[in-house]
């Protein structure tokens, strides 16, 4: 990942490959780039969305994910209906919605299909290890866009499923994720990083852009303290 990654990440900044764009060492970074900037090209016109959010983990119709997260839910259907009641009265239609993965265990197109309709927003999935499917299908469902790997949705800030390692994660980026639920991480001590879990969060959408502030300004306040 880190190479990939960083590579990724270093042609978006400086437009350039260090290894000239055409080596067998970057061809995948660049193919990489390519994607996501087919995939982010509508929706990262930002003039065109009034508000960014994120989320992970909601995991619909997962019954056993209300016991070993420990969820204040009865069962599935409460936990249904409160998570889209919590998604709704924070999201407009009009704004932009990333999940980061693990948006349901069930391969059942037409009850995907249904959630991303109650749902408000434009919403862009960025695949977890329960989301099985094909990346095709969840855009048919009603997805923008859908894709296993990690995006920049800004130069510097990172979305992905699961944390990077820990020598992926490098200084001058931010890095927003889900997966690790409840549990403890190894990103919970790193100013740049914050997980997006819906145990984390109040099971509510957070605003992207007041949370990448909130990191920046974190790691700018322990680079004063640092100098």
């Amino acid at each position: 990942m880190e190479t990939l990654l960083n590579r990724k990440v270093e042609i978006e900044l400086n437009n350039t490959c260090p290894h000239n764009l055409d080596c067998t060492k970057c061809a995948e970074a660049c193919a990489a780039l390519v994607e996501y900037n087919n995939i982010c090209e509508e929706i990262e016109r930002r003039e065109s969305y009034m508000r960014r959010w994120v989320i992970a983990d909601l995991h619909f119709g997962h019954a056993n994910v209300i016991r070993y997260a420990n969820r204040p839910y009865e069962n599935i259907e409460q936990m249904e209906k409160d998570l889209i009641k919590r998604w709704n009265n924070t999201v407009a239609k009009e704004d932009i919605v990333y999940v980061l993965g693990d948006f349901t265990l069930s391969r059942d197109k037409d009850y995907i299909a249904r959630l991303c309709g109650a749902l408000n927003g434009t919403k862009v999935l960025i695949m977890g290890n329960h989301d099985t499917r094909n990346p095709i299908d969840y855009l048919l469902c009603g997805f923008k866009a859908a894709t296993r790997k990690p995006i920049l949705v800004d130069p510097r800030v990172v979305l992905s499923h699961e944390p990077l390692a820990a020598d992926d994660i490098v200084n001058g980026m931010l890095y927003i994720h889900g997966h690790t639920h409840e549990k403890p991480c190894h990103t919970d001590d790193l100013l740049n990083c914050a997980c997006v879990s819906v145990e984390r969060i109040d099971y509510t959408p957070v605003d992207l852009d007041k949370l990448i502030k909130d990191l920046k300004k974190k790691v700018n306040e322990y680079e004063k303290r640092r100098f």
